[in-house]
This record gives structure tokens, C-alpha cells and sequence, in this order.
């Protein structure tokens, strides 16, 4: 008789023979032991099926943990831009009422400079006209009409006071340079400086030969630009001879 599983366990029945002579009963069992690729195949299919599942677990616990993170923080993130475009929509009247006023406030303060520079050279003005009016009247109430070199010149050629050319430069500083708000003022200039460069001037051994240049090289052309009535180079000339007369002088 014989008894089996499938394919791994079997076991029998049969004569027990001892000493040459069959007895009866015996039992005889067989096992037959699995091959090594039968075990890792099974181990191995054992192991991908429970890493699956370790798998699909994992990935449901992180999605939950997702969902709900996301549930809790969004309403906060909606709230806080809420309240982040609230507070700028409310700050925006205020900016713009900060630049207005910083406007106003800049223009306010750029027109009370101009008006205080304004003022300011309006003063400076009138007060070089005054002074430039005052020297001309003491000029001419002193000797010479205030034509300090070209009196000197003309003395110089022993020409009187009322020379023609005293008369006409006189003339030309009277009725045209102070009549000129710059050429007024160039006026007075000249009456700073001029008496001490004629004082330096007659104080010189050849001061006869440098009036005698001066004659030539400035007070003629001088007298022809006013004859002509060309004040601009007229003016530009006497420049130039008293800027001769600085440089002999210095």
C-alpha cells in the first residue's frame, strides 16, 4: 500500500523481509526535498508582493497627509493675501496724497527760491547803479570829467579840459555806457582802478612815451568807433588801453 502528497511526500507499505524470510508489515517513506530555484522563486514573489503593498500604503498615507495639509493651509494663505491686497488697496490713497504733497511742497519751495534770487539780483542790481552813478557824479565834479587816462593823455599833449576829445568821450560815457546796465557797470570799474594806474602811470621816466601810445594805438580808433556811432567796438578798444595801461603799470 502506498500513500502520497503531490510531488514532495510519499509513503508505503510493503513485506518486511528479514534473514531471507518475508514478515509481515514494514512501512517505507519518501521525501523528496524542493530545488533552490523553487525557494528563491517563491521568497522572491513573497517579497514583491508585500513591497507592493508597503508601496500602496506608503502612497496613500502621503496623499492623505497632502490633502490634509493642503485643507488646513489654504484658507490661511487665501486669508493672508486677502488681507495683503486690503492693506495695499489702502495704502495706495495715502501714497498718492504723500506725493502730492511732497509735489506741492517742492514746487512751493522752487518758487520761493526763484523769487529770492530774483530779489536778490534786482537788489544787486540797484545797487551797482546807484554806485555806479555815484562815481560817475563824482567824477565829474572833479577834475579831469573822470576820464582819468585819457585826461591824463591829453594833458599830456597839453590839450585843455574841453578838448574835443575829452568832450566827446565824456559824452559817450554820459549819454550811452550809463544808460547800459553792463556798460554801467563797467563804468565803475574803471573809476576803481583808473586813479591809481595814472598815478603809477605819471610816476614813470618815459610816461610822455607811453601816453604818446596810447594816443595812437587806442584813443583815436576809440574816438572813430564813437564818431561812427559803433559803441560795441568802442567800448571794446578802452578795454584794451586799460588793459595796456595794467600791464605797464604792474
Amino acid at each position: 500500500m502506498t500513500i502520497s502528497s503531490p510531488g514532495s511526500l510519499s509513503a508505503s507499505f510493503a513485506p518486511l523481509v528479514l534473514n531471507g524470510q518475508p514478515v509481515n508489515g514494514g512501512f517505507n517513506l519518501n521525501f523528496a526535498l524542493p530545488n533552490m530555484s523553487a525557494i528563491t522563486n517563491q521568497a522572491y514573489n513573497f517579497v514583491k508582493a508585500g513591497g507592493a503593498q508597503a508601496f500602496g500604503f506608503l502612497n496613500q498615507t502621503i496623499s492623505q497627509q497632502s490633502n490634509f495639509l493642503q485643507s488646513q493651509t489654504a484658507p490661511i494663505i487665501a486669508g493672508a493675501m486677502s488681507q495683503a491686497q486690503a492693506n495695499t488697496a489702502s495704502l495706495i490713497p495715502q501714497a498718492l496724497t504723500m506725493e502730492q504733497q511732497l509735489a506741492q511742497s517742492q514746487q512751493g519751495y522752487e518758487a520761493a527760491l526763484a523769487n529770492a534770487s530774483i530779489t536778490a539780483q534786482q537788489n544787486i542790481s540797484l545797487a551797482s547803479i546807484n554806485s555806479s552813478t555815484a562815481s560817475a557824479n563824482a567824477a565829474a565834479n572833479s577834475g579831469g570829467g573822470g576820464c582819468y587816462i585819457t585826461t591824463a593823455v591829453c594833458e599830456s599833449e597839453g590839450l585843455p579840459d574841453e578838448c574835443y576829445t575829452l568832450t566827446k568821450f565824456r559824452q559817450f560815457r554820459d549819454e550811452v555806457m550809463m544808460k547800459h546796465g553792463a556798460w554801467r557797470e563797467l563804468v565803475r570799474e574803471y573809476y576803481e582802478c583808473a586813479p591809481e594806474i595814472v598815478r603809477k602811470l605819471s610816476a614813470l621816466n618815459n610816461a610822455a612815451e607811453i601816453y604818446r601810445t596810447m594816443r595812437v594805438w587806442y584813443l583815436n580808433p576809440i574816438l572813430d568807433h564813437i564818431e561812427r556811432g559803433q559803441h560795441t567796438e568802442a567800448i571794446e578798444r578802452y578795454r584794451a588801453l586799460v588793459a595796456y595801461a595794467q600791464g605797464v603799470v604792474a
